[in-house]
């Protein structure tokens, strides 16, 4: 389960996002061309439709850079970032969060720095460099203390960062500090927090109250149509059942986990996921034809609706 580096996605169109999920909320161009491109890039990652999220934001990048719009060409770079770390190439992420991180201390864009250490610390924590991780966060929280108000993104890395170090009371203190401080009408926000909750219940072994977590961010990837969110919180209901020997129920929700999956191509999350329905099958004697069907004709591409286009 790795919902804890997921981007939040927030109503604007201008986003960086970071497993915190945060947003640069000043638009540099609200007419600009490359602003449609923004839209279309947000449009296409809200689906788990990668590949042309990442066209979409490098369009945006092109515009931005050819007008010398500095605050569009960061929050490209941001955008562009979190799509490369989404699809596990972290190091080039970290690339693209770092120059981000540049010219908003360039611009004096407190906002914007912010953002970048939070999306730089989601990398380190990804990649299991924990102190790198808490040095990080530890700058953003200090520029955070000038901005005068809770940051939710920081705070959720924070928690993320403590429940990695095995920290529990402490990460789950930050975590619903980070619930506190997520905007009312941001439903990705809580979908994000109430998943990184979920994940510190269920490293304590604590599974009901993890399955309280994990279905609340169901809830709200289901509002935003967080179809990525919505394969992995799946996946994680279907992991505490499997804990909790509740094998029906596990691989209930494996099954809608892994249709999920290969509807956008995620072959690698489908030959994990298919090998543990395989083996928890065996547990439950489970007929597991039809879901192989599927998953394997829309691996290949072979749907009447195409997702991604």
């Amino acid at each position: 389960m790795i919902r804890y580096v997921y981007p939040m996605l927030l109503s604007m169109l201008l986003l960086a996002f970071s497993c915190g999920g945060n947003s640069v909320k000043k638009d540099p161009a609200p007419s600009h061309p490359a602003m449609t491109q923004l839209q279309k890039g947000v449009a296409w990652y809200q689906r788990g439709c990668f590949q042309q999220s990442l066209e979409a934001f490098t369009k945006a990048h092109e515009l931005f850079t050819a007008s010398d719009r500095l605050p569009g060409v960061a929050m490209s770079l941001n955008n562009i970032g979190n799509v490369y770390r989404y699809i596990g190439d972290t190091r080039s992420a970290l690339l693209f969060f770092q120059e981000a991180y540049e010219i908003y201390s360039r611009l004096d864009n407190l906002e914007g720095v912010i953002q970048a250490l939070s999306n730089q610390a989601a990398i380190h924590i990804q990649d299991d460099r924990l102190d790198e991780a808490a040095a990080v966060i530890q700058s953003a929280e200090i520029m955070t203390e000038s901005s005068g108000k809770a940051i939710a993104h920081v705070l959720n890395n924070k928690g993320i960062l403590l429940t990695r170090q095995h920290r529990y009371d402490e990460a789950e203190t930050v975590l619903t500090q980070a619930l506190e401080a997520t905007a009312l009408d941001n439903t990705h926000g809580y979908a994000t927090v109430y998943s990184s909750l979920g994940n510190l219940l269920f490293e304590k072994t604590d599974y009901d109250k993890a399955l309280e977590f994990y279905e609340k961010a169901l809830f709200f990837d289901r509002q935003s149509e967080f179809h990525p969110g919505l394969a992995d919180n799946l996946n994680a209901v279907g992991r505490v059942y499997l804990q909790q020997e509740k094998y029906d129920q596990a691989i209930a929700y494996f099954q809608r986990s892994i249709k999920i999956y290969a509807l956008f191509g995620n072959s690698e999350q489908v030959s994990r996921l298919m090998n543990i329905l395989e083996e928890t099958a065996t547990r439950s004697n489970t007929d597991l034809t039809l879901t192989r069907y599927f998953v394997d004709k829309w691996l290949k591409g072979e749907m009447l609706e195409q997702p991604c286009q």
